[in-house]
């Protein structure tokens, strides 16, 4: 299966730039089959796609998202979005960028605890709260901070709610069931809407990199390389903490 799914995208690559030829000029064609989590796809790439479209009207992007494990090669993926550390795999990553954690919650949460506890003053405050989980993430529940004077603590919290979505993760959240570490992009809206409040600004969490997947069978076909681009440019634009160089062919690790 895996086999007949490389040669069959072969072919189509094959055909897409033969009919480009005939045209007499190099235009991108055919579909792209992009897999990315549902948050990150609703909130960061879905406007990303929409300009990458107009440059390209000739191309179509067939978008899959999960914030589950995507296999490339099983599903026909030609590039992935992946947050966070990599797991060791024999595919391509591009490093496009870096997003920042924080600590989020809703006033009415925060409201509704005794008023000692309404104010947190340092990451082991934690412990005392309801805390939300996004359960898609290695670290899970060991929630990673640094110190304004520059060592790390780790804060092991308690799970009053859990969940492998990132959009119920933020549901949860704005609902008020309790506190979250999660990535600046899935709140700003609400943090702009006051729907929820962001908690110790002062410390810094580690930021996830932000990586593109391919397999290396399609690492040099032009509508990847093309997307890949174009997404790098725009989260330079986007995404809250600032680019690392891509890093071309990396291996993921």
């Amino acid at each position: 299966e895996r086999y007949f799914e490389a040669t069959r995208r072969l072919v189509a690559e094959v055909t897409e730039a033969e009919a480009s030829v005939r045209r007499g000029r190099a235009q991108l064609s055919g579909w792209l089959r992009v897999a990315a989590s549902v948050g990150f796809g609703q909130r960061v790439l879905m406007p990303v796609i929409k300009r990458f479209l107009a440059e390209h009207p000739a191309v179509k992007i067939d978008l899959k998202l999960s914030d589950g494990f995507t296999d490339l090669i099983e599903q026909g993926i030609d590039v992935a979005v992946r947050i966070g550390a990599l797991a060791d795999s024999g595919l391509v990553a591009r490093r496009v960028g870096t997003t920042e954690r924080a600590l989020y919650a809703s006033r009415d949460y925060l409201a509704s605890r005794p008023p000692k506890l309404r104010r947190l003053r340092v990451p082991a405050d934690l412990v005392q709260h309801a805390c939300i989980v996004y359960t898609e993430l290695a670290t899970r529940n060991a929630w990673s901070f640094r110190t304004p004077d520059g060592s790390d603590v780790t804060v092991r919290v308690d799970a009053a709610f859990q969940t492998n979505s990132s959009e119920g993760v933020r549901s949860a959240t704005v609902a008020g069931l309790g506190i979250t570490y999660s990535p600046c992009w899935l709140f700003a809206d609400a943090l702009a809407s006051k729907e929820v409040t962001r908690l110790l600004p002062e410390w810094s969490a580690p930021p996830l990199p932000i990586h593109l997947l391919t397999t290396p069978e399609r690492r040099g076909a032009a509508k990847v390389k093309a997307f890949g681009d174009h997404v790098a440019a725009a989260l330079e634009q986007i995404v809250p903490v600032g680019m690392a160089p891509p890093i071309e062919g990396d291996r993921e690790r």
